[in-house]
């Protein structure tokens, strides 16, 4: 069987769409093949963390499909290093990769050396768009204009202050003064106890953003000598941050440039600059992960939203996976999962990990046999001279006896070990070998690292 692999980023007029990607594939597909669909929808080319490319891999390991057909190179990965990682699992199982926009087929050397040179030229145009962008992001940041894109919650299209937001986003700094979580905020924002237009659904993650951007800060000298503290890059005179305008913030590596704008900011200094001290004070979560209910808390991701899973009890002790989002309203998906499901399907996974890294080690299990025939015959040779030292050989028959243990718990099977691990041992297992499991109500997906 073959499969067909789609991806769409984004929907544009001027591009093809998943549905016509599929059509194209199905034309490369030899007589009298089946091909199984794997699309991946509003997911980046920049990066494989996708379900529908996992469950494609995890087809692949387990030797269900014989070959993978795509529209073009780009719909797999735009990065050089993921594409040789997956060149060489595609190698190790014997499956080919046909590609409809460059006629290529990996089936032959020369088809493998020319896709390998179109990738690589692929990685060079998306860095070269990518330092464009953040060239024209300066650009703009130096001349105070907007950085492009949609304006935030808070403004109209041209940047003009958006009142009925605008009052929203005050009383969401007012309240995290208050005391209040991120997620509660969201809670609050989308149980309409703070109205918010437009049917927008909130996440804790947005909220947090939004109350650390500069963009909504009315600029005094005092937010200018706060910026400086920090280390930030300032792109502009400090007149320039003290006319009660917002800021933008742009990313350069480990830092932060501000810039001065020309928008009317939303916020006082006095109020943004105390949540600004207050969001410092607060300890990071340390929790996710932590719960002793499942081994798999912490990396559990909901497939409808991407937003992480936690676990509850109804009481009588079964145990479920519900997704965050769903619990603040920004997510109609996973309800409920029984957690022992999921856990069978990573169980299975982990434990022929764990064989394969014990099959590797084949040539360690023959030295140390090798070695405790040697102590072996050293001890009858012993044992025949007269003049044998007692200690001497004392010492012999405990380190025989120790390499007898050590191979006895060395060719211990995995699912013995697995089923003697406790809950914390199976956790710390699990995150050493899995990085995401991202679940629906239809299929799980093990991403491992």
């Amino acid at each position: 069987m073959y499969g067909i692999y789609a991806r769409q980023s984004v929907e544009k007029k001027d591009s093809i769409s998943i549905e016509m990607q599929v059509e194209l594939g199905r034309s490369l597909l030899p007589e009298g093949e089946r091909a199984c669909v794997y699309e991946d929808r509003g997911y980046t080319g920049t990066n494989v963390n996708r379900p529908a490319f996992q469950q494609m891999l995890v087809e692949i390991r387990a030797g269900h499909l014989r070959g993978i057909i795509v529209y073009k190179l780009d719909r797999i990965s735009r990065s050089l290093n993921d594409f040789a990682k997956l060149s060489e699992e595609l190698e190790r199982h014997h499956v080919t990769l046909i590609s409809y926009g460059e006629h290529l087929d990996t089936g032959s050397p020369m088809g493998m050396m020319l896709v390998r040179m179109l990738i690589m030229f692929a990685e060079m145009e998306q860095k070269t768009i990518s330092a464009r962008i953040r060239d024209n992001y300066y650009a703009r940041a130096e001349m105070k204009k907007p950085l492009g894109g949609a304006a935030p919650y808070g403004y109209h299209r041209d940047w003009t202050v958006n009142p009925v937001e605008a009052a929203i986003v005050f009383s969401l700094f007012q309240q995290v003064l208050c005391g209040k979580s991120f997620d509660q905020l969201a809670q609050m924002l989308n149980g309409k106890e703070i109205h918010s237009p437009k049917g927008k659904k909130w996440t804790g993650m947005q909220v947090s953003r939004m109350l650390r951007n500069p963009v909504y800060v009315k600029s005094t000298a005092e937010v200018h000598a706060y910026f400086q503290s920090k280390g930030a890059q300032l792109l502009h005179p400090p007149e320039e941050y003290a006319a009660g305008n917002g800021c933008h913030s742009i990313r350069k590596g480990e830092s932060d440039v501000i810039a001065a704008g020309s928008h009317k900011g939303i916020i006082d200094a006095e109020l943004w600059l105390a949540v600004q001290q207050a969001l410092q004070q607060r300890k990071p979560s340390s929790s996710a992960g932590s719960g002793r209910l499942s081994w798999l808390q912490g990396l559990v991701l909901c497939g409808h939203c991407g937003q992480s899973c936690y676990v509850r009890c109804n009481g009588r002790g079964y145990m479920y996976f519900t997704c965050r989002g769903r619990r603040l309203g920004s997510c109609k998906g996973l309800k409920a999962l029984r957690t022992e499901n999921v856990e069978k399907l990573a169980e299975g996974v982990l434990i022929k990990e764990m064989e394969q890294l014990l099959e590797e080690n084949t040539a360690l299990r023959e030295e140390q046999l090798l070695r405790q025939k040697e102590i072996a015959q050293k001890i009858a040779e012993i044992r025949e001279d007269p003049d044998t030292v007692e200690v001497q050989l004392t010492v012999l028959e405990r380190l025989y006896q120790s390499r007898r243990g050590k191979k006895r718990a060395f060719n211990n099977s995995p699912v013995n070990l697995w089923k003697a691990c406790s809950i914390e041992q199976r956790k710390a297992a699990a995150r050493l070998l899995v990085k995401n499991i991202i679940v629906t109500e239809e299929k799980y997906t093990l991403i491992l690292r």
